[in-house]
């Protein structure tokens, strides 16, 4: 089951490949977020992570370094993909950090 402190808006479900997207804000606390993310991973899921903007970034890298500290100990070893993407907001094109997960066991 997910971490019930990650609010529901910020994770949704990519239509096309069925990958979990998770919304990582420059205000998100990187703990619950590893704990989320951990969650997601017990549970099979394939997860993505977003963040526009240095700090989102920042926060995002922190919850997957947490995220690999909380998974180690079952023998996951948490592997980061990184790549950019574009998202419109307010009908302007955002260049988005993505952090593909990938999981395998040690």
């Amino acid at each position: 089951m997910s971490d019930p402190n990650t609010p529901r808006e910020s994770v949704s479900k990519d239509p096309v490949t069925g990958t979990l997207l998770m919304r990582v804000a420059n205000g998100t606390e990187a703990k619950a977020a590893a704990s989320a993310i951990a969650n997601f991973v017990r549970e099979r899921k394939k997860i993505t992570l977003l963040a526009m903007g240095a700090g989102a970034v920042n926060q995002a890298f922190k919850a997957c370094a947490i995220c690999r500290g909380l998974l180690a100990p079952e023998g996951l070893l948490l592997f980061i993909i990184p790549a950019f993407g574009d998202e419109f907001v307010d009908g302007k094109q955002k260049t988005i950090m993505r952090f593909i997960l990938s999981i395998q066991q040690g």
